[in-house]
Parts: structure tokens; C-alpha cells; sequence
């Protein structure tokens, strides 16, 4: 009698290099009624879940077989250190300064360095009573906290690893994204009733789709306090996982699928399709608000409240995280788990109790978004989301925006572009000053 057999993967799979995939048929010689087949398990140092694949018989000459497969489970002996700090106790003195020394241990060794960021935390104590200087530079803990809530949530949705780069600043192999979080927007500015918050990738993995390793975000002290902090900061890690990112040299995990006014991923798209019951050709981007804005979400009108629009919504509304975004994450490349996806209905804005999205321009801006900067000719920066607009500065940027190109490519030798590059320069310095008083410095200079 033989038996042809094979694996099948579970969430140990031979692409990710867990084990490698035996096939062949056996033989039962007369008499015998027990074989063993042999599947190599490939062993690594990196910490995650317990994994399982399957083997079963494909066909079987001469007998009668169950073709249910059987499970093996890879048991993960890599379990990560963990860090403790011990308490310490010590009399303050009537002047002067004394040192509490902190005791950081791990729970057992590692393979690896371990990097460790540590901060001082007020108790009944408290710096600004002047009973302790603060050890390293940490935003207020409201924002750590949507800054924790966010990064769980992405990764409930987030689920395989991503090809290992090395992290200098941190010297570690990342295999996922490290995102540094500051107080205060990318290249500065900006203050109450302004942009709440700007995001981006800052380093790439290798090849012309290479999803980001590295991110940065900012987020206006003025705005630590919205109560859609945390859905605002869970907005803009999306795009710090690169969704919206085009141009400026990026590679073109998102730009690839994206076709005039719309995003033609496979995965978004029937989605998309699924929830609207149409058999539209794209997901709706956004078209209005300008750079930063336009292109790099979905669009308002559409899909309202759902996370990836380019607007806050009001207090107590919801903002979900849909299967529409879940799939353009698969179409960037990540694998993705969409039992993550919140609910999400194709209804308008019944859920909203009446209250409108925080509109661009006005008291409550948009959440703005893409990459944090563009270089300009003479140096500057100048943010992408001052070039998001109200509707009364359309005209303005209509006329400069043609010249940004040539300005780029060139030395700034022509009028044009000695208008754009002065403009630009007083854009990126100024805080208050209307865009229409900048450009008319800048025609009258050039």
C-alpha cells in the first residue's frame, strides 16, 4: 500500500522559514502499519507566538484514508526579557542635590542588546515643586497614552513581521517600525486651532516598494488635550506605515495603486465594493485641502468618519478603522488580520447626533498628514501642511504651485523661480502673517 503526502502552512509557514516541506508517498510492506515522516522545524531567536502547521495524506493506494491533516505546534522558546526597576528610599537633605539611583535588571539574559528609554514620572513628588530634575525628555502622558493605544491597535491589524533591517540609532535588528514620537509638530509652528498633528516615514526598506522602518510624528502641545487625541494620533501611525506617502523619492508601496482621483488596490477596492454594494473602479480619494491632504486619504464626502478620511470628527464620535483600510494596508504589502477591522457602515452621517467633522480652516482643522517636509533651493523647510489651504487662499497657491517644480530642478535663476524660492522662505518662517502679504513681498523682491 502507499500514501502520497504533504503540509499545509498554519501560522508557521515555510515562506517565513519556520520549517521546510516535505512531499513524497510512502510504502506499508505487508505486515507493517506504522511510518514516520520527518519535517525538518528551522530554528531563530525572534520572540512570538506558538505556531502550527499541518500534514495529511494526499491520496492512498490500497486502503481506505482520512484526509484530515494532522497539527504539529512549534513551541517559541524565545521569550523576551522582561524590565524591572527597583524602588529606592532616600532623605532629601535641606539643600543642595542628592542622586536616587534606580536599579534596572532584566529577568534573565537576552541574545541581543536591549535598549532601555527611560523618564522620571511625577508622584507626590514632582519637578515642578523642585523636588526632582527630569532625567531624559518625555511628552505629557496623555499623549503616551494615545501613543500606546495606537500602536496596539495597528498591530491587532498589523500581524507579520517585516524584513529585518539594522537600527543604528538603537542597535537592533528591527523587523517592524519604530516610530519617534516628539511634542510639537515636524519642523515646528503652528499653535491652538492649528494642525494637530503631522506623520511620516523617514527610512525605507530597500527596493522600489519597500515598506518604512523608521516614522516620526509630532503632536501640537496645544491639541494634547482633544478628545479625539487618541483616534488622531492612531490616524497619522497610518501614515507613518506609509499610507498616503508619494513622491519626494519614496517608493511606491501606496503611489502604485493609486489611479487619478482614486486607490485601485485589489483589496481596498472589493472591499470597498462589498461595503457600498457598487462596482466602482477606486476607493475615493480625497480631492480638496490641498498638499498633505488630497490624495493622501479617502475622501470626506464618501466615507465620512472613517479613520483614513483627511478630518477630526467631533467629541464622542466615532472614527472607525474599516476593512477598506485594513485591505489597502495588504495592498502596501503587510499582512493583515481583518477580524481587527471596526464596524463600519456606508450610511452617511447618521451616527454623528447631528455634529459636522472639524472642517480645514476652520476653529477644529483636519488631521494633516504625508511627509513631514520638502527641501526647497535655498535651504528651508517648508511643511506640507502649510500648503493645505482654506478655500480663500486657493488662488495664491494655484499661481505658485506651477513654479514649484522648475524651482526644484533649477538654481533659481529665472523670475519665476526667484519668486517661488522667496516665497517659500517667507512661508517657512512666518507663524501669522496672511499668505497673500508673503506673496506680495516675494513678487516685489524678485
Amino acid at each position: 500500500m502507499t500514501v502520497d503526502y504533504k503540509t499545509y502552512d498554519g501560522s508557521a509557514t515555510t515562506n517565513d522559514n519556520d520549517y521546510l516541506a516535505p512531499t513524497g508517498t510512502m510504502t506499508f510492506d505487508i505486515g507493517e502499519t506504522t511510518k514516520m515522516v520527518v519535517v525538518p522545524v528551522i530554528g531563530d531567536t525572534k520572540p512570538e507566538r506558538d505556531e502550527t502547521f499541518s500534514l495529511g495524506p494526499v491520496s492512498a493506494a490500497g486502503a481506505l484514508f482520512d484526509r484530515t491533516p494532522a497539527r504539529a505546534t512549534l513551541i517559541d522558546d524565545d521569550t523576551l526579557p522582561e524590565v524591572r526597576v527597583a524602588g529606592v528610599a532616600l532623605t532629601e537633605g535641606n539643600a543642595g542635590l542628592s542622586t536616587a539611583a534606580f536599579v534596572i535588571t532584566l529577568n534573565h539574559s537576552w541574545k541581543q542588546p536591549v535598549v532601555v528609554t527611560y523618564a522620571t514620572r511625577d508622584g507626590s513628588a514632582t519637578a515642578a515643586d523642585s523636588d526632582s530634575m527630569t532625567a531624559l525628555s518625555t511628552v505629557r502622558q496623555s499623549i503616551q497614552d494615545a501613543c500606546d493605544y495606537a500602536a496596539q491597535r495597528w498591530s491587532q491589524v498589523i500581524t507579520g513581521d517585516l524584513p529585518a533591517v539594522w537600527d543604528a540609532q538603537r542597535g537592533v535588528f528591527l523587523d517592524d517600525l519604530r516610530i519617534t514620537v516628539q511634542e510639537g509638530l515636524l519642523g515646528g509652528g503652528d499653535g491652538p486651532g492649528g494642525a494637530l498633528e503631522n506623520a511620516g516615514p523617514d527610512e525605507f526598506r530597500a527596493g522600489t516598494t519597500g515598506l518604512p522602518w523608521a516614522a516620526s510624528a509630532g503632536i501640537d502641545p496645544f491639541d494634547a488635550s482633544d478628545s479625539q487625541l487618541r483616534n488622531i494620533v492612531l490616524h497619522e501611525f497610518g501614515h507613518a506605515l506609509g499610507f498616503g506617502i508619494a513622491g519626494g523619492g519614496s517608493p511606491i508601496f501606496y503611489s502604485q495603486h493609486v489611479f487619478g482621483d482614486g486607490f485601485v488596490g485589489t483589496n481596498a477596492l472589493r472591499e470597498y465594493r462589498s461595503l457600498f454594494g457598487n462596482a466602482a473602479a477606486s476607493v475615493p480619494l480625497e480631492t480638496g485641502g490641498g498638499a498633505g491632504t488630497a490624495g493622501a486619504h479617502w475622501r470626506e464626502s464618501v466615507l465620512t468618519t472613517e479613520l483614513m478620511t483627511g478630518y477630526s470628527e467631533a467629541r464622542g464620535v466615532a472614527m472607525p478603522l474599516s476593512r477598506i483600510t485594513v485591505g489597502a494596508m495588504q495592498d502596501m504589502g503587510y499582512s493583515v488580520n481583518y477580524a481587527a477591522a471596526d464596524a463600519f457602515a456606508a450610511s452617511g452621517r447618521s451616527s454623528t447626533n447631528g455634529q459636522q467633522s472639524r472642517a480645514l480652516g476652520g476653529a477644529a482643522p483636519p488631521v494633516q498628514s504625508a511627509r513631514k517636509a520638502a527641501t526647497l533651493l535655498n535651504g528651508s523647510t517648508i511643511e506640507r501642511r502649510r500648503l493645505s489651504l482654506e478655500a480663500t487662499r486657493q488662488p495664491i497657491l494655484a499661481y505658485l504651485a506651477p513654479l514649484m517644480e522648475s524651482a526644484q530642478r533649477s538654481s533659481a535663476s529665472t523670475p519665476k523661480d526667484r519668486i517661488f524660492s522667496g516665497f517659500a522662505a517667507r512661508v517657512a518662517g512666518a507663524t501669522t502673517e496672511p499668505l497673500s502679504t508673503l506673496a506680495w513681498r516675494a513678487l516685489r523682491s524678485a
